[in-house]
């Protein structure tokens, strides 16, 4: 029991002192420099909705992504619908305007499923050319052409 007990103090120490060891405390002048690099690289976005009609603040990605071939976006948590609802639209914008016809991202089966069903029915009146990917349908695996 003893043995325990020394063992369960001996990683309470540990994981305290690893804690303090990672997540030391930031300097405040190297704060404001971080701050003011985040701050050099925003552009404000109007609107992360699919149906915002006016593009003018998407536009700084003509500029941004103009000799880029491969673009890869990224996501705090997988629950973070105000994150995919935003991506949506640009890789909406990016396809209509740059050129970029590819899109591959992770999703579930599910997901897929709801894809593939819109890009076969259009029950969500999403632009055919917005969905997909090269107008193809991905079902575990196998890459198909929908029925149109």
């Amino acid at each position: 029991m003893k043995k325990l007990l020394y063992i369960f103090i001996i990683s309470v120490i540990a994981v305290l002192f690893l804690n303090k060891v990672v997540f030391k405390e930031i300097p405040e002048k190297e704060k404001q420099e971080r701050l003011e690099d985040v701050r050099r690289y925003t552009h404000p976005i109007t609107s992360i909705s699919m149906d915002h009609a006016n593009n003018s603040d998407l536009k700084i990605f003509d500029s941004i992504l103009k000799d880029n071939r491969v673009l890869i976006l990224g996501e705090n948590v997988h629950s973070d619908g105000a994150t995919m609802q935003a991506k949506g639209r640009m890789i909406q914008y990016l396809h209509e305007n740059s050129g970029y016809n590819v899109v591959l991202y992770e999703a579930g089966q599910y997901d897929t499923w709801i894809m593939n069903e819109e890009m076969k029915n259009h029950s969500l009146k999403v632009h055919p050319d917005s969905i997909g990917v090269s107008d193809c349908l991905i079902s575990g695996g196998t890459i198909k052409k929908p029925d149109r």
